[in-house]
């Protein structure tokens, strides 16, 4: 059984994708070949890039397209006209993988259920969605639909995503599993620097670059918490959008950044006695979890922090609903998650065993095998 990955890298495999889906496919493909599980990666970048267990295979390739045209002009220049260079991209997914493997032989694993990449496969292959919230970006809902209905399975990021999936499509409910996503733990030395280090000096760390304001509730941290707590420090990651309504204020309590490496977040995080990410909307909320494997607790969208704490057997933080409760309720809820004495290296133990790769990879390898046969 082989796997065949399609979604985004992250640039040291080529691609252009900072965090979210582009790491956690990269970091699913090393936890399954840890397992004796093979995949191949298929990307729309440029370049072919094979690194260790990671081979990703560039589809936006000028040699490729070059070659696809080459053999099959008809069929490049009805996908051209179709649809331009993106529907060419889609027609190049298709040949790939009809050119090289049989039905028999894989099963087909699309990282979104909004991706196009698929859809000419889904009557003669295999093919499993992972569903990361498909509301929250617009969508052709027929196509997603279609999707649905011609898959062999969906995979839902958390039960709240599964049960917003099934009201929305409930053609899902027999085929839809919840695998929460992993993370990597920290390091003992990045855990020992957060433990070590004086509470007083730390930060309130916002950590929502994608759309801070519309969906992350940047606007809510900002009109009472953060002017009325001036004595704390806020480190803030947010967006072009962000960053400006942050600097207009001009509050002396605040540092305000762009996208960031992991590894920067990273240290955010181990300086962060709280982090606030008083959300709209999630289908997860991976920084939720990053923070707690920190020990540091959290306030974020209260059915996603709900359902964690419950998994966890332990509270990992304060769920806030911005459609129930006002920036004031807020900032009350800073106050008193400051106030409350939370048991952080047990947090950092249950989060590092529950959220890891080596606990929820044998998930992905039971569906796959499951849908394999």
């Amino acid at each position: 059984m082989k796997i065949i990955q399609i979604g985004p890298v992250t640039p040291e495999y080529g691609g252009s994708y900072v965090g979210g889906i582009a790491t956690h496919l990269i970091q699913l493909v090393k936890a399954l070949a840890q397992k004796n599980v093979k995949s191949l990666i298929l990307s729309t970048n440029q370049i072919y890039h094979l690194e260790g267990d990671v081979n990703v295979v560039g589809m936006a390739n000028k040699i490729r397209l070059i070659n696809l045209f080459i053999k099959s002009p008809i069929c490049f220049f009805y996908s051209a006209l179709r649809g331009g260079k993106s529907e060419v991209i889609n027609t190049a997914y298709e040949h790939y993988i009809k050119s090289k493997f049989s039905s028999s032989e894989i099963i087909i694993h699309v990282h979104s259920l909004h991706c196009t990449f698929a859809d000419n496969l889904l009557s003669e292959y295999k093919v499993i969605y992972t569903d990361h919230g498909f509301w929250q970006k617009k969508s052709n809902e027929e196509l997603i639909k279609n999707r649905i209905e011609k898959s062999s399975h969906i995979i839902s990021v958390s039960n709240y995503a599964k049960k917003i999936l099934i009201e929305s499509f409930p053609m899902a409910s027999s085929k839809t599993s919840v695998i929460y996503n992993p993370i990597n733990k920290p390091t003992c030395e990045e855990l020992s620097f957060s433990n070590k280090m004086d509470e007083k000096g730390k930060i309130i760390f916002f950590n929502g670059y994608s759309e801070s304001i519309k969906r992350k509730g940047l606007d809510l941290l900002v009109q009472t918490t953060i002017p009325d707590l001036n004595r704390e420090q806020f480190e803030i990651i947010a967006d072009d959008e962000g960053k400006k309504y942050i600097e207009v204020k001009n509050f002396q309590n605040v540092n305000v950044y762009g996208k960031q490496p992991y590894k920067t977040i990273a240290n955010l995080y181990q300086k962060s006695k709280l982090m606030v990410l008083p959300s709209r909307s999630e289908s997860f909320g991976i920084v939720y979890i990053e923070s707690a494997s920190y020990g540091v607790p959290v306030i974020g969208f209260k059915p996603m922090i709900e359902e964690f704490n419950e998994y966890l057997g332990l509270d990992i933080g304060f769920g806030f609903d911005p459609e129930q409760q006002s920036t004031v309720d807020l900032k009350v809820l800073v106050s008193r998650t400051l106030d409350t004495n939370w048991d952080k290296k047990r947090m950092q133990k249950v989060v590092a065993r529950k959220f890891s790769w080596e606990y929820l990879s044998e998930n992905f390898i039971t569906i796959y095998t499951n849908n394999y046969k």
